[in-house]
């Protein structure tokens, strides 16, 4: 599971979740509020989580799933 918290002065955000590929596993955009958790079915690996939103940087993370 993974528990997104979008940045506090974005009205709006989008998130791309890339295997080590680079392919798209998610993509999900003009999302309002907190996300909660996220449950993916994707198998275990390495991630690169990509948050944007108006007004903010762009927030890369690696995410590791077991």
């Amino acid at each position: 599971m993974l528990r997104i918290i979008p940045p506090t002065e974005a009205t709006s955000y989008s998130i791309t979740l890339r295997n080590q590929l680079g392919q798209v596993i998610l993509n999900q955009k003009n999302m309002l509020g907190p996300m909660g958790l996220l449950t993916l079915d994707a198998p275990s690996g390495v991630y690169q989580l990509h948050i944007e939103s108006e007004g903010a940087k762009v927030h890369s993370q690696t995410v590791v799933f077991e």
